[in-house]
């Protein structure tokens, strides 16, 4: 089994981005990133067990099912500076990892979360997976990420649900009460029309207290990165153009 996948491998990549789908994601969620990625830069996808290229492995509900994993197979990639990216339930796992990578002394240059409360802010809502099949359904046309169609084929959602409800669990359950510092760079983006996670929770991000902290707003309701491509894949590129410029200027490494 491998958990990363390359979506785009440069000939001289300055660093790496590895990025995280939300829940029910799989690869092809993380495909844009390859389209409008400038060149300088490796990107690979996170494939989580349960999804296409790993249907035969059960979907994990705990972090520490996908957290030591992942960290082993980031450890594994070429020593670059790094940027982790996630989306909702993606940004938990990113978050997560950026921990686990921070105590063991190989921080990430960046993280940028989207779509997602704080990790410290306590639960606002009635688990999902907690909710029986109609009430599931009725959560994800709700959210606005699954195609009409998908959720009118019985068949198939009845073949998505178990991954659904463990991405939910892994989701809902994931809360830390007292985030430990992290030195890096911190980017948190809301949707202006997002229903679920409202700005001032992503806002609330800032307690991490990263190297440093930004936070944007984009247009568009939960999946609004899914709206904005474009933006989201300049914002990630930015990172490592403001911190190439600052290594530059001091002659440093960039790191």
């Amino acid at each position: 089994m491998s958990w990363l996948h390359p979506l785009i491998r440069d000939t001289n990549p300055i660093g790496t981005i590895v990025a995280f789908p939300y829940g029910g994601g799989g690869l092809n969620v993380l495909n844009f990133l390859a389209k409008g990625m400038p060149p300088g830069l490796d990107v690979w996808g996170v494939l989580l067990p349960g999804r296409p290229g790993r249907w035969q492995e059960p979907a994990a509900a705990r972090m520490d099912q996908v957290v030591p994993p992942l960290v082993a197979a980031l450890k594994a990639l070429p020593q670059r500076p790094l940027v982790l990216a996630g989306h909702s339930l993606g940004a938990a796992i990113a978050h997560a990892v950026a921990e686990a990578l921070t105590r063991e002394g190989r921080p990430p240059l960046g993280l940028v979360v989207s779509g997602r409360r704080a990790p410290h802010l306590p639960p606002n809502r009635t688990p999902v997976w907690e909710l029986d099949d109609a009430g599931l359904d009725q959560e994800l046309q709700r959210l606005g990420g699954t195609p009409p169609e998908v959720l009118a084929d019985r068949d198939l959602m009845d073949l998505m649900r178990p991954l659904l409800r463990a991405d939910f669990t892994l989701s809902d359950r994931y809360q830390v009460a007292a985030p430990a510092p992290l030195p890096l760079d911190l980017v948190a983006l809301a949707g202006d029309a997002d229903t679920t996670v409202a700005v001032n929770e992503v806002a609330a991000w800032e307690t991490v207290r990263a190297r440093s902290f930004q936070l944007q707003t984009m247009k568009g309701g939960h999946f609004f990165i899914q709206e904005n491509p474009d933006d989201y894949v300049r914002l990630i590129h930015s990172l490592f153009l403001k911190n190439a410029l600052a290594a530059s200027s001091t002659g440093e490494p960039l790191s």
